[in-house]
């Protein structure tokens, strides 16, 4: 969706723990201009459609550094970042950078 928000891929949806895996990738699309917004720098918008689609899941990203990190909401209002590279590194999604 390019009307000037973050741009993402979900990745994996755990349904039976709420869990929803997106991959932001404002860095694969260099020929649009403006660039669309990181989801770290979108992340109240990317909150409210994530729970629009979702409701009360918890919500994971990739940024574009290839670190995980939790968006952290309250009924999809975006109130915080937490680190989740351990959850990601034992039950995320597997994710090779050369897929990029």
């Amino acid at each position: 969706m390019l009307d000037g928000a973050a741009v993402y891929a979900v990745r994996l949806i755990d349904h039976p723990n709420k869990r929803v895996w997106i991959i932001d990738q404002c860095d694969v699309m260099p020929l649009v201009y403006p660039p669309p917004p990181s989801v770290t720098n979108d992340a109240e918008r990317v909150c409210r459609r994530l729970y629009s689609r979702f409701g009360n899941y918890r919500y994971y990203y990739r940024d574009t550094m290839g670190n995980w990190d939790e968006l952290v909401h309250d009924r999809g209002h975006f109130t915080r970042f937490a680190p989740a590279r351990e959850l990601a590194a034992h039950e995320g999604p597997v994710v090779s950078r050369s897929t990029r």
